[in-house]
């Protein structure tokens, strides 16, 4: 009775690890309703599964095959538990094997190192003769390497939106796929450890062979979790690169249309305001009062479309003008100190996108969240030693949330924004150059740091 309480527990131990193991690879997803509930939940069902698994594996311990039927059982366990994860988050089935068979190589990687080499070799009678001194020793394997295996694997994950995996139906039954390799794998090498070769240590000549064939097995199984979860973050790094990569090439894109808009649109204003002028000086003789009020009705226009900004730089003159309009429009004050133009090393469309999502960025926020007196958008370019330093200031009212050192978008579609202020950073970083965002008295600073010469 007491033999059949510790495998009782004990394979509640395997199914509640493999359980946390399974919130932690998921925590960061939408939770559903009633989260906590869920989640107690699922601890009730790892102990029923626990309970069923022993006396289903009682029943068929001496029936022909009973390793093949305990495998499949074992399978069907952790998929149920794996499954129930849907129930507790708002996840797509491909995400759901991606975060599963995350966590279950580090549950694998811990039950391995708890058993078969604290337990089996160093202190095989310590369940039986010391069982609480075992559940401490449990308490703190699993501590420390679900600590080790979230900040190596899981937190690097989701150091950036977990845009890279979604509803996707080859990948899901990649993933599904590699779950039951691994669980395939593993089972095998341990029933090679446990079962095929304990025969061996009956035997004093052939004590040597089975340590080094059990070393193996325990050595190759921990290899092969760790290999399989540096692969799931290598892959997720890449995808996500890849998704970065195409969304900044379309920002690019729209913004080089957006630029060959702008510079006609300018140069057509140009001619017009020319045409104006001249018009306006022949008109001015003329003794009217009305036409006199329409002519200088016309001549604040004239001045507003007139406000083109000459720096020697087409894509700094372009935006500036373009944007300098728009602040006008709305009310904002924009201010410019360029001291340098030395920027003819960085292409057209390059600087154009960096400073158009830096200013538009500005502009956006204190149109809609300041007062008309803190309206106020500072542009500085300047020379600081061998770098070109473009700042970017504006004012801002109650706490921005940074997360590895960019601001968390305002916006409430967070899945089609947020990419403006890190395509800046790419494009910085492919001229060899960085960005730096401050926030402090108030003022948001958004700094663009570019070597002079690359």
């Amino acid at each position: 009775m007491e033999k059949l309480t510790l495998l009782v527990l004990d394979q509640f131990r395997s199914l509640f690890g493999i359980y946390i193991a399974f919130i932690l690879a998921c925590h960061k997803a939408p939770r559903k309703k009633l989260y906590v509930l869920r989640v107690l939940g699922g601890t009730a069902l790892c102990a029923l599964l626990a309970g069923r698994y022993i006396s289903f594996y009682s029943a068929i311990l001496f029936q022909t095959g009973s390793q093949i039927r305990a495998y499949f059982y074992g399978i069907m366990v952790q998929m149920l538990l794996a499954l129930y994860m849907k129930f507790c988050y708002d996840i797509t089935f491909c995400q759901l094997m991606f975060q599963s068979l995350l966590g279950y190589t580090m549950a694998n990687i811990t039950t391995l190192l708890l058993r078969n080499v604290f337990v089996y070799t160093w202190f095989p009678e310590i369940e039986s003769e010391n069982y609480l001194f075992y559940i401490v020793v449990v308490i703190l394997m699993y501590g420390l390497c679900y600590s080790l295996g979230y900040h190596f694997a899981i937190r690097r994950v989701y150091q950036r939106e977990n845009r890279s995996i979604e509803q996707n139906r080859k990948e899901a039954l990649f993933f599904l796929c590699g779950y039951f390799f691994v669980y395939s794998l593993q089972t095998g090498l341990l029933i090679i450890c446990e079962s095929s070769i304990q025969t061996l240590s009956d035997y004093a000549e052939f004590e040597w062979l089975y340590r080094v064939i059990k070393f193996v097995c325990i050595a190759s199984s921990i290899l092969l979790n760790l290999f399989v979860m540096a692969i799931l973050v290598i892959w997720h790094r890449f995808m996500q690169a890849e998704i970065e990569k195409n969304v900044i090439n379309h920002l690019v894109s729209e913004r080089k249309v957006q630029y060959e808009f702008s510079r006609q649109n300018i140069d057509a204003i140009n001619r017009k305001c020319h045409d104006l002028k001249h018009q306006m000086m022949a008109l001015a003789y003329v003794e009217n009062e009305e036409r006199k009020r329409l002519i200088q009705e016309t001549q604040k226009s004239v001045d507003f479309y007139d406000a083109v900004i000459h720096t020697g730089n087409e894509a700094l003159d372009t935006i500036l003008t373009e944007k300098s309009m728009i602040c006008t429009s709305r009310n904002i004050k924009i201010s410019c100190n360029i001291s340098t133009i030395n920027l003819a090393h960085i292409k057209i469309i390059d600087l154009y996108t960096m400073l158009g999502n830096a200013i538009d960025n500005a502009i956006e926020y204190v149109q809609e969240f300041l007062p008309d007196e803190k309206k106020v958008v500072d542009l500085t370019i300047l020379n600081r030693g061998n770098l070109i330093c473009i700042s970017i200031e504006n004012y801002y009212i109650g706490e921005i949330r940074m997360k590895n050192g960019l601001p968390i978008t305002h916006k409430k579609d967070k899945e089609n924004h947020g990419f403006g202020i890190r395509s800046i950073r790419i494009l910085a970083k492919s001229y060899g150059g960085d960005i730096a965002v401050t926030t402090e008295n108030g003022v948001f600073r958004l700094q663009i740091l570019l070597p002079v010469n690359v």
